[in-house]
């Protein structure tokens, strides 16, 4: 028996050659068996979990626009900060084919901690990062003494809401109004076969350090 293997930075390449940190893909068929004794299949979903970098250049066009400054690690951010956003698909299956349907469901709660600007009915985190409708805001602090007595305290913004816009790299989102993506691991999943629907999203920004992106997708796996 031969344990497979793959090479990333192949598998990987329409996002971008260096980017991306981690990814993860798993498969899962729904089984169900009855008091009669009878195995019902149902359909085949998978999802697949990518983190990258959102500071390297891309030149694969998933994404809508580059930063200005690729070479940006904070993405304009000042302080240590954090978004996420998750976006909602309603699952449909036909009883009869065994396939999935995935339909978007606008809205797409988030929230903004950290470097955040108010702006009205908006809430602006760095170059890359708005919430489109900011529904409540408040203060947040931390401290901790643990790392030793001269440990920072923090205080930032909290800002809850809805459609969070990021438009910086690998791949740029609208949490509000949910989209599918094609041409992600070609190399594993042909693109005519494969749609992959974004269901999460988080960005984490540590200055002086970096910044990461996590994207979690789902997706109706066809097998060949």
């Amino acid at each position: 028996m031969s344990c497979p293997s793959c090479n990333i930075v192949v598998n990987v390449k329409d996002l971008g050659l260096t980017g991306i940190i981690s990814c993860s893909v798993s498969v899962n068929t729904d089984v169900v068996y009855t008091a009669n004794g009878i195995y019902l299949k149902g359909p085949t979903t998978g999802t697949l979990s990518l983190s990258a970098y959102p500071y390297l250049t891309s030149d694969y066009g998933l994404t809508i626009r580059r930063p200005a400054r690729a070479s940006d690690r904070l993405l304009g951010v000042g302080c240590v900060s954090r978004a996420q956003a998750s976006c909602e698909w309603i699952q449909k299956v036909d009883c009869e084919t065994d396939r999935i349907y995935f339909i978007p469901k606008w809205g797409g709660k988030a929230f903004l901690e950290g470097d955040v600007t108010l702006q009205g009915d908006f809430a602006v985190m760095g170059d890359y990062v708005r919430l489109e409708k900011c529904v409540a805001h408040y203060d947040t602090f931390n401290a901790d003494a643990s790392s030793g007595p001269t440990t920072p305290i923090l205080r930032a913004v909290h800002a809850d809401g809805f459609n969070l816009i990021y438009t910086g790299l690998p791949i740029s989102l609208e949490s509000g109004r949910p989209k599918a993506y094609k041409g992600i691991l070609d190399s594993i999943f042909p693109e005519s076969l494969t749609t992959f629907y974004l269901t999460s999203f988080d960005l984490s920004i540590n200055p002086p350090f970096e910044s990461r992106v996590g994207y979690n997708f789902v997706f109706r796996y066809t097998p060949l």
